[in-house]
């Protein structure tokens, strides 16, 4: 029986793992960037809208 520990390192390269945190750092900086301004109002609008137009899209 293997442990988590050993299961997941079969599955995860080092290179996923730098990937994640690096896209990761570049979505939090911009998130930095945009607090506190009206860009982050705007971004929250189009992903809601992305979301509407995904869900409608799925009807048909």
């Amino acid at each position: 029986m293997t442990t988590v520990l050993e299961f997941i390192k079969s599955y995860v390269s080092i290179v996923d793992v730098i990937d994640v945190a690096f896209i990761s750092y570049i979505i939090y900086r911009i998130l930095l960037l945009l607090r506190g301004t009206r860009a982050i109002y705007i971004l929250v609008t189009i992903i809601i809208l992305l979301l509407i137009l995904k869900k409608v899209k799925s009807f048909y």
